[in-house]
């Protein structure tokens, strides 16, 4: 697994870089949309300035973009301080694998166990002399929106469902061994179809544990109902 080397912290990364793992159909689509004239695809993903935004914050972005006929969501995190390095060591930035690796794990192993969820198309990573500089985590767009914003314009009764789907979503992860250790309503993504029914699903989880019932598991599942149910009570309408 080869490093990217790129100039500027935040740059993006390119088809021909050595990604850690890049999925066939990606690589495919990219380098057959950029031959296209005029190229129907842009030269690097996980810069601020490529697709749409979706979320900004000092070290980290997600940006909507299309890659041929992929709908693509591109997160990228950058470490551009020396804090923010040292932050993380042992935990994501130096002998560790970095917030883009473990997020693509857990949406492998939650695809694995028959859990719709957004599919890891590519990982990679910037690092230099072992610190991770950048990384970025591109994945197949999932029909749905974060769960506050999918809360926000319901009425008490629409709330009260979807909050039931929610929770036995948490249950069904919990009873497969996986807790998530960040459980917010804002990883948390759900759709509808307009029946009544909706699809719920979990993103953003670089902390997550498939652990077998016991002492620590039991602590762990309690933090996330404890996580989420404080999420929950501080969006405006809370049922």
């Amino acid at each position: 697994m080869g490093s990217v080397l790129v100039e500027t912290i935040g740059d993006g990364f390119g088809p021909t870089d050595p990604w850690l793992e890049i999925d066939p159909r990606l690589r495919t689509a990219w380098t057959s949309a950029l031959s296209a004239d005029p190229p129907g695809a842009p030269t690097r993903l996980g810069s601020r300035e490529v697709g749409v935004l979706v979320t900004e914050h000092r070290t980290s972005w997600v940006r909507r973009c299309r890659v041929g006929g992929l709908d693509l969501f591109a997160k990228t995190y950058v470490y551009p301080d020396r804090r923010d390095r040292l932050r993380g060591v042992l935990r994501t930035t130096f002998l560790a694998p970095g917030r883009a690796v473990c997020e693509s794990r857990a949406l492998r192993w939650l695809l694995e166990h028959g859990i719709d969820a957004p599919r890891p198309l590519g990982v990679a990573e910037h690092r230099r002399g072992g610190w991770l500089r950048a990384s970025l985590l591109v994945t197949e767009a999932w029909p749905g929106v974060a769960l506050d914003a999918f809360l926000a314009p319901l009425g008490p009764d629409d709330r009260r469902r979807v909050l039931a789907a929610v929770w036995g979503f948490v249950a069904t992860l919990h009873g497969l061994g996986f807790v998530d250790r960040n459980l917010d309503p804002r990883s948390l993504l759900v759709s509808g179809d307009g029946s009544g029914a909706f699809r719920v699903t979990k993103i953003d989880s670089p902390r997550a544990r498939v652990l077998r019932p016991g002492r620590r598991y039991d602590r762990l599942v309690a933090a996330d109902r404890e996580r989420l149910t404080s999420g929950l009570a501080k969006l405006p309408g809370r049922s």
